[in-house]
């Protein structure tokens, strides 16, 4: 949702760079507005996980995301050998 917002903008910015319309650069300015808020929310819920070492602001994971935060160790590294940079034991 982030990056969608943000390229959005960028293209509006672009647009109006390109054509010099007020409306677009108005609309462009706005955008920036939720484009920030969203941005400062994602952030501090990063932050304050990192901090308390739980979630304390919902950032929405679902799947291997929620699994692999919530899960048992096990389910953890279930499938670790296969991800790129880890090596078979020498």
């Amino acid at each position: 949702m982030l990056l969608l917002l943000g390229a959005i903008r960028f293209a509006l910015t672009g647009v109006y760079q390109v054509t010099g319309a007020a409306a677009v650069e108005q609309v462009a300015g706005w955008l920036g507005i939720p484009l920030a808020l969203f941005a400062l929310y994602g952030g501090l819920a990063l932050l304050l996980e990192e901090s308390y070492q739980r979630t304390v602001l919902p950032l929405g994971r679902r799947g291997r995301a929620l699994s692999s935060l919530e899960g048992r160790f096990t389910h953890q590294v279930h499938q670790a050998e296969r991800e790129p940079g880890v090596r078979r034991q020498l």
